[in-house]
């Protein structure tokens, strides 16, 4: 057993954030936790008794910080004060303060789809984020990236140097790994009015992400042929845009919207599921595409950014703003079990490299080789 350290976090995404970036940040908490219980792991947020996810992780030390500037300025020197050899920012950004320099540091840099796709985003938004990005990842002693193209997108648009760059994926819910017996599929799918046979999208209801798209690629697929899509998301203006189109091309009967959905139940959304279709425009990693192929369910996804990553082997790649390419990906799955099957167990080797506790052991050795390297055990 290595020598024990006491390692500072950036909680607020974990406590306060309920997808995205909060369920990377817990996953990895919880991971790290069990495998390495001798480590001090130090969650620092200015409000984690209101958190619902408190309780989670009563058994860490949880310190509260308070003031508006704390989380950007103080939280630094806190971190120090209370013994932390290492500090690890968990979702793009680092706290400023002279303390940062005495402590080694990490920062998860996600995505940079605001630099990629800058129209989305207001113009004050993206000066905020250029900001935090640029200085975590100038100050960090080691990047950690979630993709590899995320790593080619810190060297490109910030001119990071890729020998600071560590490629450690997100983790994933176990439970998407655990099969349901027939009876409790059916439970679900009455509870949820599920169609007998559907294809699955999972995410944001905007327009990166393609729901469109995908109604207009459903809509060529000839009226028998043509399966039930349920959309397990949320969304504002697009997502009206997208229930105008499905109208506009007589096809609202196909798709079955559910806004919520409890998350012990989307496991076997998933596992009932023909195959899951993402055609995102770009993802930093594409964390639905894991999540469908540890449920045994095929994936079409975007030959884009990421997405090949995520999807190892186990999805038919498209080009996302093709819609005939989506809709013969469709067709294929829907017609050939065997194609299904052979997709499944393409990403077997893949899902093995990324399960959580290999991703968590990544994590700890890279704290501790930082550790060594600068004395700090």
């Amino acid at each position: 057993m290595s020598n024990s350290l006491r390692i500072g976090f950036d909680a607020k995404r974990l406590f306060h954030n309920r997808t995205g970036l909060g369920v990377y940040s817990r996953l990895l908490l919880e991971e790290l936790g069990q495998l390495a219980p001798h480590h001090d792991y130090v969650l620092y947020d200015r409000r984690p008794s209101k958190s619902s996810f408190h309780g989670q992780f009563r058994k860490l030390d949880v310190r509260k910080g308070s003031g508006p500037l704390w989380r950007s300025w103080r939280l630094s020197n806190q971190a120090l004060r209370d013994g932390c050899q290492l500090f690890h920012g968990l979702s793009h950004e680092l706290p400023r303060g002279s303390g940062l320099r005495k402590m080694g540091t990490i920062v998860t840099i996600h995505d940079l789809i605001f630099e990629r796709f800058p129209h989305l985003y207001p113009a004050i938004d993206r000066a905020i984020y250029r900001a935090k990005w640029k200085h975590a990842c100038k100050n960090a002693d080691v990047i950690v990236s979630i993709s590899q193209s995320t790593k080619t997108d810190l060297v490109q648009f910030y001119g990071v140097d890729d020998q600071k760059i560590r490629i450690i994926p997100p983790m994933h819910d176990r439970r998407f790994e655990q099969r349901q017996d027939r009876s409790a599929l059916e439970e679900i799918r009455k509870r949820y009015n599920l169609p007998k046979e559907y294809l699955l999208y999972v995410g944001a209801i905007v327009p990166r992400k393609g729901l469109e798209r995908i109604i207009r690629a459903l809509a060529q697929l000839k009226g028998s042929k043509r399966p039930a899509l349920v959309i397990v998301g949320s969304g504002k203006k697009y997502l009206k845009q997208c229930k105008q189109t499905a109208r506009d091309l007589r096809i609202e009967n196909c798709l079955h919207w559910c806004n919520y959905v409890d998350n012990e139940d989307l496991p076997p959304i998933y596992q009932m599921a023909t195959a899951l279709v993402y055609p995102s425009l770009f993802e930093g990693f594409g964390i639905p595409v894991v999540e469908s192929l540890y449920a045994g369910t095929p994936v079409i996804t975007s030959n884009t950014s990421s997405l090949p990553e995520a999807a190892g082997g186990g999805a038919i790649l498209v080009n996302p703003k093709n819609l005939s390419e989506i809709s013969d990906a469709m067709r294929r799955l829907l017609e050939d079990s065997s194609l299904r099957k052979d997709l499944v167990t393409q990403s077997e080797p893949h899902l093995q490299r990324i399960q959580n506790q290999a991703l968590a052991q990544h994590m700890l050795s890279l704290y501790e080789e930082l550790a060594a390297s600068r004395n700090l055990q």
